[in-house]
């Protein structure tokens, strides 16, 4: 009985067991077949994911984009920001530009305004300077002719002054002589005086002549043929003795390219050469007067004098070729003379178609350089004596009547004067003959007698 119950379990064991094996195996089947839907899910899942990255990388590139926008929006909006901001500014400045403008305009309405009433009254002005300017041409033209006029009467009185001058100079040489015996050494003495006193005065009346010829246009030069040879040896001469009386040393220097002659008025430069050379020596106490002769610039001489004496300040060069002026009063005083030296030179060297240059310092000495032309033209010598027309040829009504006056004056001296014994007729014809042509009475007959004397 055992034995049937155990083949009884183990049927009912067996039949779980095939109910459980095929039970288990449906499972598996369903596992098998939940599985692969499993697996589908997961390849559906793997490709839905690798969209989702898809995505998400778009996602990220439009995120980057539209932050790159917003940046560039951002900056825009900045920029857009100090534009506005600038724009405002410019607008404010512009506000004030028109305000300024319009200040402006007014004031330049106002500017205008006065230079309409500047203009009337600068019309005005102009009227008032015609007739000033009128004036002044007619008053000009009166001293011009006043200064003609004083020329002309200052050479006339030269000439004058010359003629009883000279008949004094020839006296008081004839006592200073004192041939006769029969002065004392004291009366020899003032006869000498008389005459160094009179030369003086006769240079400073030729001086007045010729600066008033000058100042006349009358001035008449020669040009004459002159080797400088024969200038330079004439002026050495003349002042060698000066040099060693002054215990100066006395240079002369000529350079190797000279011409040997010039074309020029020899006594008017001899004359300038003379002044500027009395004047080195005259002012120089010590040291040396050097005259030097170059020629720098073709067909133009220059001829310089220098001097180690006291020289001249330079706020004094203009005015020391003025006429009648010195450096200062105590020159005159001092070393003489009356300031129409250097006034005539400098004249007489523009006359001769030069000029005249100074380089000096107080103290130092000077060098004055006269240049002058090889040869002077004749259209140079034309333009120096006439430099203005001169309108004394018409004078006035009161003026011809004053001149009139002044020459029948003349004429009654003239008629009153006792004509000098004409002795012609009794001379022989081997007889020694004077020709004296002279407007002055007296003298021509103490000429006469003075001729007689020396047979």
């Amino acid at each position: 009985m055992p034995n049937i119950g155990i083949a009884v379990n183990l049927a009912e064991s067996r039949t779980q067991m095939q109910a459980l094996l095929e039970q288990s195996q449906r499972q598996t089947e369903e596992l098998q077949t939940q599985s692969e839907e499993l697996q589908a899910q997961q390849e559906e899942m793997q490709q839905i994911n690798e969209q989702l990255q898809t995505q998400r990388e778009e996602l990220e590139q439009k995120q980057e984009a539209l932050q790159h926008r917003n940046e560039e929006l951002q900056s825009q909006s900045e920029e857009l920001q100090s534009q506005s901001e600038e724009l405002q500014s410019q607008q404010e400045e512009l506000k004030q530009t028109n305000e300024e403008l319009e200040e402006r305009t007014e004031e330049l309405e106002r500017q205008k305004e006065a230079i309409q009433y500047k203009n009337i009254a600068l019309e005005a002005s102009q009227v008032e300077m015609e007739k000033a300017r009128a004036a002044i041409e007619i008053k000009a033209k009166e001293l011009e002719l006043a200064s003609q006029y004083k020329s002309e009467f200052l050479a006339n009185m030269s000439h004058e002054l010359r003629t009883p001058l000279n008949s004094l100079l020839i006296l008081s040489q004839l006592l200073a002589n004192n041939k006769p015996g029969n002065l004392t050494e004291k009366q020899v003495e003032y006869a000498q005086t008389i005459q160094s006193a009179g030369s003086d005065l006769l240079i400073l009346i030729n001086d007045i002549l010729d600066l008033s010829k000058v100042e006349a246009g009358k001035m008449e030069l020669n040009i004459e043929k002159l080797f400088l040879s024969d200038l330079v040896e004439s002026l050495a001469h003349k002042f060698a003795p000066l040099a060693q009386e002054k215990g100066l040393a006395f240079h002369i220097q000529m350079a190797d390219n000279l011409p040997e002659v010039l074309h020029t008025d020899v006594q008017r430069l001899k004359q300038i050469l003379t002044n500027l050379l009395s004047n080195a020596f005259k002012f120089t106490n010590q040291g040396e007067v050097r005259l030097s002769i170059t020629q720098e610039v073709k067909d133009l001489i220059a001829i310089s004098i220098t001097d180690t004496g006291i020289g001249i300040p330079s706020d004094k060069q203009q005015l020391i070729f003025e006429a009648f002026q010195q450096i200062d009063g105590t020159t005159s005083r001092r070393y003489g003379g009356t300031g129409l030296g250097l006034s005539i030179s400098r004249q007489l060297a523009r006359l001769i178609g030069g000029e005249i240059t100074l380089n000096s310092q107080a103290d130092s000495g000077s060098t004055f350089t006269l240049s002058l032309p090889e040869t002077l033209s004749i259209s140079a010598q034309a333009s120096t004596l006439h430099p203005t027309e001169s309108p004394i040829s018409n004078p006035e009504p009161e003026q011809n009547a004053a001149i009139s006056e002044v020459l029948s004056i003349s004429s009654d001296i003239e008629s009153d004067l006792q004509a000098v014994v004409d002795d012609s007729a009794t001379q022989q014809f081997d007889d020694k003959t004077l020709l004296i042509i002279e407007d002055d009475r007296k003298f021509s007959t103490i000429l006469i007698d003075l001729g007689e004397e020396k047979g």
